[in-house]
This record gives structure tokens, sequence and C-alpha cells, in this order.
């Protein structure tokens, strides 16, 4: 592993850019040849980023040269089936299953699975999901930052989850995924006014001098960027020049590093005497740093200000991995980093499409609006010549009037279209079922069945690369859980009967260096019925993510149904497999009712 607190070791620093008398000098130009060689990696896939966007959701699939008398329709079919399959590969939420490694720690693995799917629920995440599931198929990669919110939960704190701006996201050239990534760095826009409040003592100015041009938000880069040549705008888009509107902003370049430098430690006895030196990590839980301005303004070990401002303390995550970010790939390619989204292999069968389709408005437009030739003997009558139905003109002569009708449209145009059509559906591995159609040879429900299995294998492949995302994100909510649920908060979440209780929840710390997770079940006479549960082992992470197609519910459901009704399941595993809203509740409902019968008939038995 190259040791990059060495800058000379990653890249040569230009000495002639040095100041001396600057502390810091050499880690901002390691920071920026470090973006320089990443970016420089990335443009083998942003170079089309923005006619990605732009050619998906603003339905701009046509050259600017385009004659604007002829037809230039965007059927966008590459918009309606993305939709499409986003909505197919969430519907089913995720589900993260926190599983205990030790016997002992069964219960605290069942209480933090409760606590994660409320916060899945309470924060959205689901959604954040679903929008990076979206990104990824419009560009190759996209991030999920995890980090922890000291403002949530009125001051307590909680874990957060931020989708990057893939504009912005930078990564490690010789990686392949995040966990053997030597570094990546986040180099976008902020406000200003933000970052000015994070950093009050640093005097903090805008150095985004136009954020709003034809060439991008950052098309007005200020040194000591330019300088070295990295734009980094390069790939911003048309949605992202309307960001920021007026507002100043600046450019805040975080990167994460796995330094491996080490330094001497001293070593003492149990009495406190120095008894020699030792090597360890200087960044154990790897390095992060923070340029404004031209200047590195944070440099140490990741972290949080624990109010916000760098006038408060500084929190270090003890991550246990250096990078707190998730990859999400639409499909995985061998060796690289950056897989594969869904545009590229859809853009020429939409062109055809789209080429196509004008064409025959051109042709259809042409046959109603046929040339008109007037000679010169009836130029005086020429503008009251009009393509109506039986209009009567009267001419000095029949010959001095001609209407050229175009040529008969191509054979097999139609043919084409349906064609190119065809073409997009055999790119997206998609056909009638997935649009909710029963094909018309399906005479039987084995078959249907059958080929709904075969029609959802390209979803079941996206599934897999998305479960590890999603896996990869629980690792990293359990860390933080380990970590920073320290004081006491309480849950409201569902038992094994049904019944949603109250749950006091918190990690302590022991002497010894074991954790211990405190679990309170709140009871309705307001005692707290108190376990403490010592942690043994960290838990596995298992994720459970699916995708229905508009028949494989109805199928699903009706199995649920035949195995409640032969015994095989009960009544909780129905609402589940068929995914009921307020289950909880109706559960409740349900249980008070059968207690209320059996009170009355025991009553009736006296």
């Amino acid at each position: 592993m190259v040791e990059l607190a060495d800058v000379n070791s990653v890249i040569p620093t230009d000495k002639s850019k040095e100041d001396p008398g600057s502390p810091g000098e050499s880690t901002y130009q390691m920071v920026l040849k470090l973006l320089r060689m990443s970016k420089r990696h990335r443009e083998l896939w942003d170079r089309d980023w923005n006619y990605n966007y732009n050619f998906v959701f603003s339905g701009r699939q046509w050259g600017p040269n385009r004659p604007k008398s002829r037809f230039s329709e965007s059927v966008n079919v590459t918009w309606g089936g993305i939709m499409q399959e986003v909505g197919i590969e969430t519907d089913s939420e995720p589900a993260t299953d926190f599983v205990a490694e030790e016997a002992t720690d069964v219960a605290f693995a069942e209480i933090l699975k409760e606590i994660n799917t409320r916060n899945w629920e309470k924060y959205d995440w689901s959604q954040k999901f679903v929008e990076a599931k979206l990104e990824s198929k419009v560009v190759h990669v996209v991030h999920t930052e995890v980090r922890w919110n000291p403002d949530l939960e009125g001051g307590l704190g909680d874990i957060e989850h931020i989708n990057k701006n893939p504009f912005y996201f930078y990564w490690d050239p010789q990686a392949q995924t995040v966990e053997d990534a030597r570094w990546v760095q986040d180099a976008g826009p902020v406000p200003t006014r933000t970052l000015q409040v994070m950093y009050p003592d640093q005097n903090i100015k805008s150095d985004i001098t136009s954020p709003i041009s034809s060439e991008g938000l950052f098309a007005g880069i200020s040194s000591p960027t330019e300088d070295i040549g990295i734009n980094l705008g390069a790939a911003s888009t048309g949605l992202e020049q309307q960001a920021s509107g007026d507002e100043e902003m600046t450019k805040w370049i975080r990167t994460w590093i796995k330094d491996d430098a080490v330094e001497e430690v001293e070593e003492k006895d149990d009495e406190g005497n120095v008894k020699g030196f030792v090597l360890k990590k200087k960044y154990p839980n790897g390095r992060y740093i923070e340029c404004i301005n031209g200047k590195v303004v944070r440099d140490g070990a990741p972290g949080y200000w624990s109010d916000g401002t760098n006038q408060s303390e500084w929190i270090e995550y003890k991550l246990g991995c250096y990078l707190p970010f998730s990859r999400l790939v639409n499909y995985a390619y061998p060796r690289r980093y950056a897989g594969g989204e869904e545009v590229t292999q859809l853009k020429g069968p939409q062109k055809l499409f789209n080429y196509t389709w004008s064409y025959c408005m051109d042709h259809f437009k042409a046959s109603v609006n046929p040339k008109i030739i007037v000679s010169h003997r009836a130029g005086d009558i020429a503008d009251e010549i009009t393509n109506e139905p039986n209009q009567v003109i009267e001419v000095p002569d029949v010959n001095a009037i001609r209407f050229e009708h175009p040529p008969g449209m191509s054979p097999g145009v139609t043919g084409l279209v349906e064609m190119a059509k065809n073409m997009i559906d055999l790119v997206r591995g998609s056909g009638e079922i997935s649009g909710g159609k029963i094909p018309s040879n399906v005479t039987s429900g084995v078959f249907l069945e059958s080929s709904i299995e075969i029609e959802q294998t390209r979803s079941r492949l996206k599934a897999r690369n998305a479960k590890t995302y999603l896996r990869k994100l629980g690792q990293l909510d359990l860390i933080f859980y380990l970590q920073f649920y320290k004081q006491p908060r309480v849950f409201r979440i569902t038992n094994k009967e049904g019944f949603p209780q109250h749950v006091e929840f918190y990690i302590s710390d022991q002497a010894n260096g074991e954790q211990v997770a405190n679990i309170g079940i709140k009871q309705p006479n307001g005692m707290t019925q108190a376990e403490k549960i010592p942690i043994k082992g960290v838990p596995d992470v298992r994720v459970t993510v699916g995708s229905a197609l508009p028949f494989a519910k109805a199928i699903k459901n009706d199995a649920a149904k035949n195995l409640f009704q032969i015994g095989a399941i009960d009544r909780e595993a129905l609402y589940d497999m068929i995914d009921l809203p307020n289950k909880d509740a109706v559960l409740k409902r349900m249980q008070e009712q059968e207690q209320a019968a059996q009170a009355a008939q025991q009553q009736g038995a006296k």
C-alpha cells in the first residue's frame, strides 16, 4: 500500500507552487494531484453523463442543426422504460436484517433490526434508495455517504444517508470497489454561507465566479484550481446550472484516504513510565482532509464537529472501515469500478425510433400540404389557393396551377417503427409482462409463472448489485449504532405478539473495553423492565431485496393465502407476504377481538 502521507510517493509536487511559510501546502497540493488523477480516469465515463441526463430527463435527442421545418419528435421510450424499471425494482422495500453471530446476542440483534427498520421509515431512506437506483441508470456509478448528524433527534443525533452528486465525486483509478479504493473525493459546490458558519475563523469567500452559464456550473472557477487544469464542472448538466440560483458558492474539496503512514508512540508500563517506543499507524481509522479557498482547513481522522462549527469538539469516527460510502452500479462489470448504465445501449434504437417516426410525420405533413406551383399568369390569385377541400378558384388557364405531391412513403416504414420499438425492448430485456399484459400465447397459470420468472431475470441481476449496496449501508449503520447510540433513546417497535411497545435502548462501554446493550421495555404502569446484554460479537448484516412485476404480486398473494389456509403460516406471516398496510394495528384489533370473544365465552360458561 502506498503511503499517501508522503506526497512525493504519489505524484511529484510542483515545488514552484509551494509557499514554505504556508503550513499544509504540501497536503493541499497532494489533494489537487489526487483529484487530477481521479478526474482524468473518470473522463472515460463522465463524458457521456451530461448527454445522458438531457437524453433521458429532458428528451433532447436531436442535434442543434436539425431544420425547424422538419418534425423532431422525441417519443422518449428510454425515459418510460427506466421509470418502469425503477418502479418494479423498488416496489418491494428492501429489508435489512441483523443476524447474531453469538447465541447470546440474538435479543440484541432483534432490537437492532427493529430500530433500523424504524429509521428507514422515519428518515425516508427508501426514497434515498429509489433516487440512487434511478441515477445509477443514467450515470455509471453513484455513492451514498453514511454520516452522523448531531442535529437530528432534538440534538441527540442520528444516522444520515446522503446521496452524493455523481458529477462531483471521484475515486481511485486503481479501485474496483469502495473497499479497495485508496482514496475517494467529493469536490462539489457548497453555499458560501454554509462554510462560513462551519469555519468562522477562516475568512471563506466565494471562488465560483459564474455559477450560471452555458458552459456549466463551474465555468468561472478561479485560482488556484484552474491553474493546474482541473475543470470540476466539465460534466455538469443544465439541471445543475439552476441549482445555485444567484447564491454565492464555494468549492469544498473533501478527501478520504487510506493512509498507511506510521509514527513512533511512547509505550508506558503500568506505573506510567516510558519503557520504549512502538510504531503505530498515524491514521488507524483513515485520513480525512478538507480544502477550501486553496487552504487545508481540516486534516485528521474522519468525524464531525459536535455543534457543526470548528469552534467545537471534533468527534472521530471509529469505523473500522476507512470510507463511509456505499457504491451502487446498475450493471457490475469485471474489474471496473464504474459499472454500466442503461442509456448507452438504448441510444441507438431510441434514435432510430425517433428518426423513423419523425420521417413518417414529415411525409404526412407533406401529403396534406403539397407544393403549389403557380405560373405568372395566375399570380394574382396565388394567395387564395389553400389545401382546403372543395375550394373553387377561377383561373385564366387550368395549366397555370399545378399541385406537386410527394412520392409515396417508402414500403415497410411502419414496420421499421415497430422493429425499432422491439429493438428497444430487446436491449432493455423487457416484454409484455413487464407492462402488465398477459401474452396471447400464455394459456395456463404455470406457464404464466415461468414467463414472469424469465422476464424478471434482468431485474434479479440488478437486484444483486443493489443487495451489495444495501448490505454496505447496513454495515455502516451498524458501526454508527455501536459508536453513537450511547444516550438512552426510546423507540416504538412491534413485539412478537404483534403489539406495539416502547423500548429504551442504548450502548454502554465497560472498563474492560467491552460493550453492553441496555434494553428497557416500558410497561403501561410506567415501570421499565431492564435487561443488559453483553455484546460478544458484531452481528452480520443480511439484506433482502425484492422486485415484483404486476402479475407476480397477484401470484404471490394467492400463494400466501393458500399457505395460510392449510396452516403452514400464521396471520402475521400472511400480512408480511401480502405487504398489508398498517399491519400492526390490524393484528392488534384482531387480537383484542379474539380476547374479548374468549372472555365473553368464559363468562357465559359460568
